[in-house]
């Protein structure tokens, strides 16, 4: 057979072998891939009313303006910041945080608000600042949520993080 036969034949071969490929996958999966189905939302209110809705309701303390990071050295990484109700400092606010919104806790103990309101949250891992992603938020004595879940992504450009948080 010449070469150019040899190449034709060949192309035909796999070409009658990816249309098999490609049935026999459809038959496999049942069509699925012509016929998806839409995932549907169920909501027990209204559209406008969820609109309106606060997802912060009921939480006693909001972030004050926009959280925001800067460099540092690379022996912690670490959010500072102070709570406040109307101006004032708050003293004895709890402050802890986490690797994952709502996760168990990076240390036993939170961070506590002094006479100035101030608190500092310090993030080692393997004795060096820690990279990636990490919460911060307000807890009551029992450890209940009291604020929303603040997202820091630690990293070269973002080891000193600062967040004021006021209470309603």
């Amino acid at each position: 057979m010449p070469n150019h036969t040899r190449f034709v034949f060949g192309c035909v071969l796999l070409t009658i072998g990816l249309l098999l490929a490609c049935r026999t996958t459809e038959l496999l999966t049942g069509g699925a891939r012509s016929a998806r189905v839409t995932p549907t939302r169920k909501t027990s209110v209204s559209a406008a009313t969820q609109a309106t809705e606060d997802p912060n309701a009921g939480l006693e303390f909001l972030p004050e303006g926009t959280p925001h990071c800067g460099v540092g050295d690379n022996s912690a990484s670490v959010v500072r910041g102070r709570i406040l109700e109307n101006g004032a400092p708050l003293e004895g606010q709890r402050v802890t945080a986490s690797a994952g919104p709502g996760a168990e806790p990076i240390s036993d103990e939170p961070a506590v608000s002094n006479a100035q309101g101030n608190y500092q949250v310090t993030f080692v891992c393997d004795n060096k600042a820690c990279d990636g992603a990490f919460w911060v938020w307000t807890v009551d004595a029992e450890m209940r949520q009291t604020s929303p879940f603040v997202k820091f992504i630690f990293d070269n450009q973002c080891r000193r993080g600062a967040l004021d948080f006021n209470k309603r």
